[in-house]
């Protein structure tokens, strides 16, 4: 047991992890059968942790060339043809997702370089929001989170954000000497 685990430690932590979990249910079924009189991989313990990866947020700027080419397209196309309604649709579902928090399909004709999927959008938005000095407990109930740790994954540190409100808000600058 001790040399599978070796040869698979240099695969992905998601993986292994699976694998281990696979391997459990695995020996607790052979030993609840009677087939087994020791589970070999109960004495064995793991603890394996994933870094937590942050999902990128697109700008205010890549947000609005997606919109801007969204309604382009319809402009573009003719009122009797197909395309047409399919660019209403585009432009319809991109304003939903977005104001809900979440697109794919214009983002390449925006030139957006980032994978954008929905969850891009949904945290865009969450990110948007709190740059623009919405409270975390608002968007918490936008985004239907039951948990506040939940919306805080969302609060990616904006470094030029960061230095504003220290230079507008800090203590010191109501103090004088």
């Amino acid at each position: 047991m001790k040399h599978y685990l070796r040869d698979i430690s240099q695969w992905k932590i998601k993986t292994i992890k699976r694998k281990v979990a696979t391997l459990m249910a695995m020996f607790n079924y052979l030993e609840y059968e009677d087939l087994l009189t020791t589970n070999p991989i109960r004495r064995i313990r793991i603890s394996l942790k994933e870094a937590s990866v942050l999902p990128k947020a697109l700008t205010k700027l890549e947000i609005k060339a997606i919109l801007d080419e969204a309604y382009k397209a319809i402009f573009k196309a003719h009122k009797t043809t197909f395309s047409y309604l399919e660019d209403i649709r585009n432009a319809t579902v991109i304003e939903l997702l977005f104001s809900a928090g979440a697109v794919y399909l214009v983002s390449k004709n925006a030139k957006v370089i980032k994978n954008v999927t929905p969850h891009t959008f949904r945290y865009s938005f969450a990110t948007l929001l709190l740059e623009n000095d919405v409270d975390i407990k608002y968007i918490q109930s936008m985004l239907g989170h039951s948990s506040i740790v939940t919306t805080q994954i969302y609060t990616q540190v904006n470094k030029e954000k960061q230095k504003q409100i220290l230079a507008d808000k800090h203590p010191r600058m109501d103090l004088s000497m």
